[in-house]
């Protein structure tokens, strides 16, 4: 299936907008549309056999790794993602 149009909108609330208009879809984060699902405005489905999955990555100035204030925000931050994951 190839889509006759896409646009490219950045505003979460633009894209769910548009698409409780009727005026096509859009991929998201789960976390994002929740609370229209849970509302019954809007139905969704996984993309592919496991959903779409994306990579994240934290980023700083150069040098700033080895600051005691970002070296904590970095664990804390690995810590927050491994207890997601196990969820």
């Amino acid at each position: 299936v190839k889509p006759g149009r896409v646009t490219r909108m950045d505003l979460t609330e633009g894209i769910v907008e548009l698409v409780k208009a009727g005026l096509g879809i859009g991929i998201l984060a789960d976390w994002a549309i929740d609370l229209h699902a849970v509302e019954g405005e809007l139905a969704t489905r996984k993309i592919g056999n496991h959903g779409f999955q994306r990579t994240w990555k934290a980023i700083m100035r150069k040098g700033d790794n080895n600051e005691p204030h970002v070296r904590e925000f970095l664990d804390l931050l690995r810590k927050q993602v491994r207890d997601v994951v196990r969820v």
